[in-house]
């Protein structure tokens, strides 16, 4: 594993068409479980709006790391994203769910975020940039496709009845 992604992978690299992943970790996964919903957050403390944020992006999204304790304006690396929350999961979005694409999320997110990402990681950034999608909206569970966790090297489909809520 890394910083960007796991170093080995099993799958495809890229969201089936017309979807979208949200990437979180297993204790929040289990927060969103019981309220049925995706909920906006400001990703990062200077961020303009609450926002759930989607990739398209199979492996991982690397801009989908928390804040690092020691330095917020970081967010948390693969390796210790997958440390830390119980693991790593994601859930499978229907694409209709992802309303704005990165021209309108630039103006809703941290200023100071986006000055930092022109600077160092800049050719990273501007080459993932298409991949990213959001909504100001809450993502009820009609709109989830499936459930998955981190089982190194891949991900799996974790079976959940909608009716139980668990």
């Amino acid at each position: 594993m890394g910083a960007l992604g796991p170093s080995w992978f099993q799958g495809e690299e890229e969201a089936p068409a017309g979807t979208v992943f949200h990437y979180t970790n297993r204790h929040a996964l289990a927060r969103i479980l019981k309220a049925g919903e995706i909920r906006p957050h400001k990703a990062m403390p200077t961020d303009r709006v609450d926002l759930v944020w989607f990739s398209t992006n199979g492996i991982w999204e690397p801009a989908s790391g928390r804040p690092h304790p020691l330095n917020p304006r970081q967010p948390l690396t693969f390796d210790q994203m997958s440390q830390v929350g119980g693991g790593l999961a994601r859930l499978l979005i229907d694409g209709s769910a992802a309303e704005l694409g990165w021209p309108a999320l630039r103006r809703l997110i941290s200023p100071e975020f986006l000055l930092l990402v022109q600077g160092r990681g800049a050719i990273w950034f501007r080459a993932n940039q298409w991949r990213w999608y959001g909504t100001r909206k809450a993502v009820p569970r009609e709109a989830w496709l499936s459930i998955e966790t981190w089982r190194s090297p891949k991900w799996i489909e974790v079976p959940y009845t909608w009716e139980e809520g668990t």
